[in-house]
Formats: C-alpha cells, structure tokens, sequence
C-alpha cells in the first residue's frame, strides 16, 4: 500500500535513490508551501490554503520517513 502512497519513496534502495527522493519531496514541499502561503493571504478563503499547505508538508515529511524506512530496508 505504501507503494500507491508514496512512489518517490519506493526508489530508494541505494543511496542515490534516497538522495534523490529527499530532494524530490523538499523541493515539491516547498514550492507548494511557497505558493500556497502566498494564497493564504486572501481574506475568505486563505484558511483553506493553509490547511492544504499543512496537509502537503505532512505528506512531503511522511514520503521522506517511508523513502528512510525503504532505504533501511524495513519497508518494502
């Protein structure tokens, strides 16, 4: 299941493929948070950009935990 979730993660096996997923997910967080935190700033509806902000930055901290976890071999 974790393979559906999370694809970026499933290629580190070696050390590249870790470097790589890390970097995947920090600069697709950012660039979200980035934009989404320009968004938030709109009076009625920037709350709902902070919450998708929150949820994509979750997203992005649990897709670098699992591509550890693969990379360590206790997730396959």
């Amino acid at each position: 299941m974790t393979d559906k979730l999370f694809p970026v993660s499933m290629r580190a096996r070696d050390v590249v493929g870790l470097v790589v997923s890390i970097l995947v997910y920090l600069i697709i967080g950012g660039a979200v948070t980035t934009v989404l935190g320009w968004l938030s700033h709109l009076l009625l509806i920037g709350w709902i950009f902070r919450v998708v902000s929150g949820i994509v930055g979750l997203y992005c901290f649990c897709g670098i935990i699992v591509a550890v976890l693969v990379y360590l071999k206790i997730v396959r």
